[in-house]
């Protein structure tokens, strides 16, 4: 009887554990990117950079020049209007493979929209629409919108792929916008 008790007891202290430890590692490791726009019930994500002393048309050129780089969209649907000073694009990024207690995700990718508005001296980045295609050990592709995502170990997976991913996209616009280095066009 004491040695039930004592296991059962150990069980239960171990279970409390780890379930505290991955919530707090959950929760510090998805950082929060995408927020959730009350007006329209969809995940979205503004950040305004600031750009001391820049220009706005010197902001737009460095931009665009980084996103024609390195931003690729399969539709080829990218606006870039310098007379508004707005670039709008739809892009993919990978999702790594990943499994968990009752899946095995093998491949997939998010795309998302990107939206940047320019001013004299800072910039605008709202990102939406991200939505997740991915593809199962048992062949079956499934699509997800930010809003489907719940809490299990997949969606926290996805969320957390899609945030770290577009945070570096934030931050690697961000040093864009503030360098002056040109790019070598002269190939």
């Amino acid at each position: 009887m004491n040695l039930k008790i004592l296991f059962l007891s150990s069980a239960i202290a171990c279970s409390g554990l780890s379930a505290y430890a991955f919530d707090k590692k959950d929760k510090n490791s998805e950082g929060i990117i995408m927020v959730k726009d009350e007006t329209s019930q969809t995940y979205v994500c503004d950040t305004v950079i600031d750009a001391p002393n820049i220009t706005k048309d010197v902001l737009f050129s460095r931009v665009k020049s980084w996103t024609v780089a390195n931003i690729k969209s399969a539709d080829n649907n990218n606006v870039y209007d310098d007379k508004e000073y707005k670039i709008i694009n739809t892009a993919a990024i990978k999702i790594e493979p990943k499994n968990g207690f009752g899946w095995t995700l093998t491949d997939g990718f998010f795309d998302f929209k990107l939206s940047i508005f320019f001013k004299d001296g800072r910039l605008k980045i709202h990102i939406d629409n991200v939505v997740f295609h991915a593809e199962f050990m048992n062949a079956n592709p499934e699509t997800y919108t930010y809003e489907q995502l719940k809490n299990d170990g997949l969606s926290k997976h996805l969320r957390s792929q899609s945030n770290s991913r577009l945070g570096a996209v934030i931050a690697a616009i961000a040093k864009a916008a503030n360098s002056d280095t040109k790019s070598n066009d002269n190939w």
